[in-house]
């Protein structure tokens, strides 16, 4: 998605963009605008709208109090993310229908929403609302505004945009000395490759099947790998099988070759840990857990989510049973573990135990296999190797 048109609306504050970000303030700080430099450090660094929200949001709780700032902008993942903070309002209309207001109101916190559609007009206001007028436009830079209109095309715009949203396209076809190596040959980097075919759900150690709660939340063959910016690894510790493959220090066989790890003792080291699977929604997105995430219906409101160590999951459903802040799943070393975080509805652990409700704050190791009730959705943990190389584009190494 692009932005196709973007006209400042009459007012005292400041109006800024930077390629596919756009943002809203009241301009009323003394020095330096903090949303402004927040937005020139997402746009610097190739970030996106989502990335734009939790600067948004990490320079409101660094600033305190309410200051009237909004900020829209086009996500890697082909939404609009949106959010608002003290007296301002962000007015969102998807494919011509009724405008959704998203305020903060009393909250002493920015309010973000995400949505999506083929076009998507988003208006940011400071006060009452002003008429668009047509012989403005801001293709870049700040000028002085109570509001900005903003539409957002699955079409390509004719403008150049620089500091767009930073995708990271993973390779569509394999190097010819990949072609051309034998799947015998050590290779160190290939504890991921999709190109692996599938093999049945088995533990780190062999063993087979978990129980009930392997039944698939979603079709494996159709799952949709999100695409998501490169993560800072992590060093843990492990040991390298005979094919130099890295896997957890007590691994009876290895996850890539299925070779003994009897030996494994003697090829200890401390490297950076490889994704451990995927996490599977039940529409069908999966998301590769090489990293912390936060699921809810407006997980950009997490601390954790605006200081950068954790990535925003939103699920919502019809009923209203997910909360704004749900569930935290966090990489452990090489475990997965899961915590509540106070949700209305809660969070149910399915396993080969049999379902256990999550209190607050209760921390639970997700075993291969295992799923989570989201309120009325579902998450599952699905270990390395067990979903389709249909799932990544053939020859990529992830």
């Amino acid at each position: 998605m692009s932005v196709i048109e973007c006209v400042p609306l009459a007012g005292a504050g400041l109006v800024a963009r930077r390629g596919g970000l756009v943002v809203l303030s009241d301009g009323l700080d003394p020095g330096p605008d903090p949303l402004l430099a927040a937005l020139d450090t997402v746009a610097d660094s190739g970030g996106d709208g989502a990335a734009l929200v939790r600067a948004g949001t990490r320079a409101a709780l660094e600033r305190g109090g309410r200051p009237a700032w909004a900020g829209a902008g086009v996500t890697s993942g082909g939404e609009v993310a949106v959010f608002a903070h003290g007296e301002a309002a962000a007015l969102v209309s998807v494919d011509g229908g009724q405008e959704i207001e998203v305020a903060a109101g009393g909250s002493m916190i920015p309010v973000a929403r995400t949505v999506t559609g083929a076009v998507v007009t988003v208006r940011l206001l400071i006060g009452a609302a002003a008429a668009p007028d047509p012989r403005l436009r801001l293709d870049a830079g700040i000028v002085s505004g109570g509001g900005v209109m903003l539409t957002v095309s699955q079409e390509k715009s004719h403008t150049l945009i620089p500091n767009g949203p930073s995708v990271t396209a993973l390779p569509t076809t394999r190097p010819a000395a990949e072609q051309t190596r034998s799947r015998a040959e050590p290779d160190s980097e290939s504890w991921f490759r999709a190109a692996q075919p599938a093999r049945p759900m088995t533990q780190i150690d062999g063993s087979s099947a978990y129980g009930p709660s392997a039944e698939p939340v979603a079709a494996i063959s159709t799952m949709r790998l999100e695409q998501l910016d490169v993560v800072e690894p992590v060093l843990v510790d492990g040991a390298l099988c005979a094919r130099m493959h890295f896997n957890p220090p007590d691994a009876v066989f290895c996850r890539e070759c299925r070779v003994s790890m009897r030996e494994a003792a003697k090829n200890a080291r401390r490297l950076p840990r490889p994704p451990l699977g995927v996490l599977l929604v039940d529409d069908g997105r999966g998301y590769l857990l090489d990293r912390d995430y936060v699921i809810g219906r407006e997980p950009l409101l997490d601390g954790d989510v605006a200081a950068g160590r954790a990535t925003p999951l939103p699920i919502t459903d019809a009923e209203g049973s997910v909360s704004r802040l749900h569930l935290r799943v966090s990489l452990v070393e090489w475990r997965v573990e899961v915590r509540d975080l106070g949700s209305s509805n809660g969070s149910v652990l399915y396993c080969a135990g049999g379902p256990r409700a999550l209190a607050r704050a209760d921390v639970a190791v997700l075993d291969p296999g295992a799923r989570v009730g989201v309120g009325r959705r579902s998450v599952q943990f699905l270990p390395y190797g067990v979903y389709p190389r249909s799932a990544i584009p053939d020859g990529a190494t992830i």
